[in-house]
């Protein structure tokens, strides 16, 4: 069950696979259009759990991403290098977006405050992960669901509700 690609500053597209690896709990894999070639990048191992994952290249070159439903890592196309950065990212990361600010800014479907979903943001330099907003119906919506965008200054998103 592959998830979304990520074309790479590099040419190469990536992704997640939920299932498949050492322990059946995906990878993290590489493909080369111009070669056809694929290669196993990372095998999660107990990195929270099984489930569709989402990379984001940075301006760093790097990439950002989620997995398990709990976790945000990061992996450098590079070296191959693979460092989990914040565990516990209270319930289902979706996207992440790297804001004109260079923070990355992340939505879950649950957990929060009406454990309707929240914004979060990840300060690359300092590791440091915060939660901006909980959804909880009016003003903010509730259950955030698929890509936001930037517009100017904003990040601009839907919810379910």
């Amino acid at each position: 069950y592959p998830g979304e690609l990520t074309l790479s500053s590099n040419g190469k597209l990536y992704g997640i696979a939920r299932l498949g690896g050492t322990r059946g709990r995906g990878t993290l894999y590489e493909y080369d259009p111009p070669t056809s070639t694929f290669a196993k990048k990372y095998d999660f191992q107990s990195d929270g759990g099984t489930g569709l994952g989402y990379l984001t290249q940075a301006s760093n070159g790097k990439f950002y991403g989620t997995y398990g439903g709990f976790s945000l890592f990061e992996f450098d196309p590079a070296t191959g290098e693979y460092e989990p950065k914040v565990n516990n990212l209270i319930s289902g990361p979706l996207n992440l977006i790297q804001s004109m600010n260079g923070k990355l800014y992340g939505v879950t479907s649950g957990g929060g405050a009406a454990n309707s979903g929240t914004l979060f943001e990840y300060d690359i330099p300092s590791n440091t992960h915060t939660k901006k907003i909980d959804f909880n119906l009016a003003p903010n919506g509730s259950r955030p669901q698929g890509n936001f965008a930037q517009y100017g200054t904003k990040l601009i998103g839907m919810t379910m509700e």
